[in-house]
């Protein structure tokens, strides 16, 4: 939560999938479920 949804484009246009937390969970979640998501899915976290 704490990058703006705004860097999506940025890292698509350089080829990079991406997702922004507001996307997938809550807002309000912990880290830990947002850590826990990221290596369910083989994601990594930008902050």
């Amino acid at each position: 939560m704490n990058l703006s949804p705004e860097w999506l484009t940025v890292l698509e246009q350089a080829g990079w999938q991406a997702r922004h937390w507001s996307a997938v969970g809550s807002p309000t979640a912990a880290d830990t479920d947002l850590l826990d998501w990221a290596r369910q899915y083989g994601w990594v976290v930008m902050t």
